[in-house]
Parts: C-alpha cells; sequence; structure tokens
C-alpha cells in the first residue's frame, strides 16, 4: 500500500526531520512512535511494509495500541504527580505562613521581652542612683557629726572586758 503519512510535512520541515525531530500532530505521537520503535526492536518483529503479511499488520496495530494505551497511561500518570506536586506545594505554602506567624509571635514576645528588660534596668539604675545618693547623704550627716567642733564634749564610752576571776 505504500502510504507515507508524514510526506507533507517531512517536505515542509526537510532539516527536522533529518536531525531526528518527530512530527508534533498529536500531544502524545513522539513518545508513540518512541515506544512502538522500542517495543518492536524488544519483541524482535520484523519491519511491515506495503508487502508485509496481515499477520505482520495485525502485531504492528496492536503494538501501537499498546503503546498508545502506555501513552495515556503515561499521561494519567504526569497528571497525577501534577496534581500531587501542586497539592504539596499548597501544603508548604500553609506550613511556610505558620511559620511566618509563629516568627512574627516570637519576634513581638522578643520585643516585649527586651522592652520588660529595659525598663527592669531602668528601674535598677533608678534604684541605684537613688542608693548612691542616700549613701552620699548618710556619710556627709556623719562626717559632719564626727567633727570635733560639732561633736559633744564627752567622747564615746569605752568598752573594756572584765577577765573572769
Amino acid at each position: 500500500m505504500g502510504i507515507d503519512f508524514f510526506a507533507s510535512e517531512r517536505a515542509a520541515r526537510r532539516g527536522d526531520f533529518e536531525n531526528g525531530a518527530v512530527p508534533e500532530l498529536h500531544p502524545h505521537l513522539a513518545i508513540l512512535v518512541r515506544s512502538v520503535v522500542e517495543r518492536t526492536a524488544r519483541d524482535g518483529l520484523s519491519p511491515v511494509d506495503a508487502g508485509a503479511p496481515p499477520r505482520d499488520w495485525d502485531r504492528l496495530i496492536a503494538h501501537v495500541r499498546a503503546a498508545a494505551d502506555e501513552a495515556e497511561a503515561t499521561e494519567a500518570e504526569i497528571r497525577r504527580r501534577q496534581a500531587q506536586a501542586r497539592s504539596l506545594l499548597r501544603s508548604a505554602h500553609r506550613r511556610l505562613d505558620e511559620a511566618r506567624l509563629h516568627i512574627a509571635a516570637a519576634e513581638d514576645r522578643a520585643r516585649a521581652a527586651q522592652s520588660r528588660a529595659t525598663a527592669l534596668i531602668a528601674a535598677a539604675e533608678e534604684r541605684a542612683h537613688q542608693a548612691e545618693d542616700a549613701a552620699r547623704s548618710a556619710l556627709a550627716w556623719l562626717q559632719r557629726t564626727n567633727r570635733p567642733e560639732t561633736a559633744a564634749c564627752a567622747s564615746p564610752p569605752v568598752l573594756r572586758a572584765r577577765r573572769p576571776g
């Protein structure tokens, strides 16, 4: 019979066919052709041409159908994997959003703790300054009271220890 389905494509794209390109008539044609070639080589089928017996054509048709089924199964598997990848991506985005919320909450808690620590430090410094001022005031008072001209005439009593006996 000798029908060449791709003659017009070969004529239009002579350079592409010489480079091994496959026409894009059907989305799965490249997969289908590759699969038929692999199956034919694997199963040891002889090439089919116009003079081939019907039995060879039937085998080739069976191989083409099986390859087409594989291509459809492959496409279904690709769609399933793409859906799974989209689902995983959505899940990852949710987890990323949750992590961002946790980070923001932790940063807020850290800022609050830092402001509390700053307030505590400021209060402690204020108390230290007050204690220092009180100590200076007490020291000045002691120095004023221990001056000979301001002190009383009597000297402070001396304590003596008695020995038993």
